[in-house]
């Protein structure tokens, strides 16, 4: 046994994150209830200090405080610690993947993977481990129609990638990962002393014991009373989790050291119970009424400095066993051909496993779910149904999306966190050019600003600067299209009236509501016209290098004085205004009334084009008004044009008297 101060002072623990493995297996049976204060529950019925007195309420509120100020205590001392570590206090182990894992480490358990499967999250577990990883993660919030993860089948199957590498691990690591499960099953059936025996033989497979393995073994030595044999456990785990481990075990190492104390020190199992992120179940405030006031101020001393010189000098030294074995080594052009996307033939690029544990690029899965048309969509590989899982990814992307931060579907797909971290290893340079093609393939896709830029289109019907254009996406090419504006930033495309079409207008997206199926309604409103210069075609939707259509008539004085509405705008106004019976609704149909006030001009060219749409003009003279030789760069010609339509209207008006 020797000593180190280190030892005893966890680096990057997070006890805000209650621990919530209390026992090896997800079966076992639960620790039965704890008396509130043993120690003070001990009068006589009759006694006037009995269990009904204010004396005996008073002093368990009191342990009760106790308790919880040695838990907020060892919080801050892991703070404290883990800031002087890695300069960062909040980082859990639900957010980040331990670096100190292996590529083929359960992010739970933080051994071998046995029976991998990916969960909701992204995250690849043990499949006896799902149970524990969901307590500890926050559930998502998701629409009634769009299910629940483990009912899509999340954490059930075998994820296929991972299940092919895992048989490359040596014979031995296979061998104490089948040994520690069939352990945690027989803990779980209170077969305690069979359970020992498997751990110890997990523990001979490997020359690094797993710290979950001796966790597990001490829990199952307390049960069967052997304390020295807990203890020794509990020490190994807690020296081990100190050097190479994540929060989360060990917190479980503290919390197994705190239990094998309890019947040998009060004071060190009440430090090592509290930086456990124990709780009054696990016996802190029991201890809290069987220490002095002496004693309890030494273990709020011990937290607030971090270490317990008596844990310190028992814990054994790891020095030399700090190194993390590798799982396994690889032939490269073997991994290279498991890593490969089965629908583009490329290195998988932000990897994605589906429920059936098939894994894919994530765009190429979005296009996958893009199909759901007519048909329902499916595994490429299994065939498996994915219209649940698509329903799933796009009752996330309605809860989430608002006017501010558009969403959909398609961006909630969750990207498997090991078979990421296994490319990023050994194949990085391979990644990032795969990272840039794809970068230039989806800037090309949607146009970057310019004055001769390219430019998606969308061939439906006509559309003007200032007017609304609602859109009801349902064809695969257009899905894709609305998702790359939305995921690029710029929210924009074009609308052209017919193919080969000379002209159009750009369509700003204001709102994007995802449909259970994969369908979308979106508001948009028109912002410019343009001249197509040339047609193109981009996966199977078209594309055109584009070029702004401005006006050089009626825009501003001749003798550069600051513009005013012209007559005939203030004419058209009262024209507009003396027909409506509800604005409010026309407004909610062709967007807000634009002002005419000559902010935009003279001839105020988006109050006309708003007047087109709300005279209910055929589409071919909307078409000539807005982009016809006469009227494309003339303002002022616009103005006066539908000026006379709508004073034709008037006149054409039944008189109400």
């Amino acid at each position: 046994m020797g000593s180190s101060s280190s030892m005893a002072r966890p680096k990057t623990a997070d006890p805000e994150k209650k621990t919530t493995e209390a026992t090896p297996a997800s079966t076992a049976p639960p620790t039965p209830p704890t008396p509130a204060v043993t120690a003070a529950v001990t009068a006589a019925p009759d006694s006037p200090d009995g269990p009904d007195s204010p004396a005996v309420d008073a002093e368990v509120d009191a342990n009760a405080a106790a308790a919880k100020e040695l838990v907020q205590l060892a919080t801050d001392a892991m703070r404290a610690m883990r800031e002087v570590s890695d300069g960062s206090s909040d980082v859990s182990p639900v957010e980040k993947s331990p670096e100190f894992l292996g590529e083929l480490d359960c992010v739970q358990c933080e051994s071998l993977l046995f029976e991998p499967t990916t969960l909701e999250d992204g995250s690849t577990v043990c499949r006896p481990c799902v149970k524990k990883r969901r307590l500890s993660t926050p559930a998502a919030r998701a629409e009634l129609w769009g299910g629940s993860a483990p009912g899509l089948g999340f954490g059930t199957a075998a994820n296929v990638i991972l299940t092919d590498l895992l048989e490359r691990c040596p014979a031995e690591q296979a061998a104490a990962a089948e040994a520690r499960q069939r352990g945690n099953g027989l803990f779980g059936e209170g077969k305690y002393s069979e359970a020992c025996e498997a751990y110890s033989e997990a523990i001979e497979y490997c020359s690094s014991p797993d710290i979950v393995v001796l966790c597990n073994r001490s829990l199952a030595r307390m049960k069967l009373e052997d304390t020295e044999g807990a203890l020794t456990d509990a020490q190994w785990a807690v020296a081990k989790a100190s050097r190479c481990s994540g929060p989360a075990m060990l917190a479980k190492a503290w919390l197994r050291l705190g239990q094998a104390l309890r019947s040998t020190s009060s004071a060190s199992a009440a430090f090592a119970l509290a930086l456990g992120g124990a709780d009054v179940s696990d016996g802190l405030q029991e201890l809290c009424a069987k220490m002095s006031r002496s004693e309890l101020q030494q273990v709020k001393d011990w937290l607030r400095d971090g270490r317990c010189p008596g844990i310190e000098e028992s814990l054994p030294d790891v020095q030399m066993d700090m190194d993390k074995v590798p799982n396994a080594t690889f032939d490269e052009d073997w991994l290279r051909s498991q890593l490969e996307c089965p629908l583009c033939l490329g290195l998988l690029w932000e990897p994605s496993s589906i429920p059936c544990g098939h894994t894919l690029c994530r765009s190429c899965l979005a296009r996958t779910l893009d199909h759901a048309f007519d048909t329902s969509p499916s595994c490429p590989m299994c065939r498996a149904d994915l219209s649940g899982y698509l329903a799933w990814l796009n009752a996330q992307a309605w809860t989430k999306g608002s006017k501010a931060k558009l969403t959909h579907g398609s961006a909630q797909i969750p990207v498997n966190r090991q078979i990421s971290a296994i490319i990023e290893k050994y194949f990085p340079t391979e990644s990032r050019e795969r990272q840039k093609q794809i970068a230039m393939a989806e800037a090309e896709a949607v146009g970057m600003p310019g004055e001769a830029m390219n430019v998606p289109i969308f061939i439906c019907s006509m559309a003007m600067p200032a007017v609304a254009c609602p859109l009801h996406i349902f064809e695969p090419r257009y899905r894709l299209m609305m998702r790359r504006c939305i995921d690029s930033g710029q929210r924009q495309f074009g609308m052209c009236l017919f193919p080969g079409a000379q002209f159009g207008t750009m369509l700003h997206i204001q709102s994007f509501k995802q449909l259970p199926d994969g369908r979308s309604q979106i508001k948009t409103i028109g912002t410019r016209r343009f001249q197509v210069l040339d047609w193109g075609e981009k996966d199977g939707y078209a594309t055109g290098r584009i070029r702004w259509v401005e006006d050089t008539n009626g825009v501003s004085k001749q003798d550069g004085t600051e513009a005013t509405p012209m007559t005939s705008a203030v004419r058209l106004r009262k024209a507009v205004d003396s027909l409506l019976k509800d604005r409010s609704a026309l407004e909610e149909q062709l967007g807000p009334m634009p002002s005419t006030d000559g902010s935009d001009g003279p001839s105020c060219p988006a109050f006309v084009f708003w007047c087109m749409g709300l005279a209910d003009l055929p589409p071919r003279i909307c078409y000539e008004l807005c982009f016809g030789e006469t009227f494309r760069e003339d303002a002022e010609k616009r103005l006066t044009t539908m000026l006379e339509i709508y004073e034709k209207k008037i006149r054409a008006k039944p008189n109400e008297n």
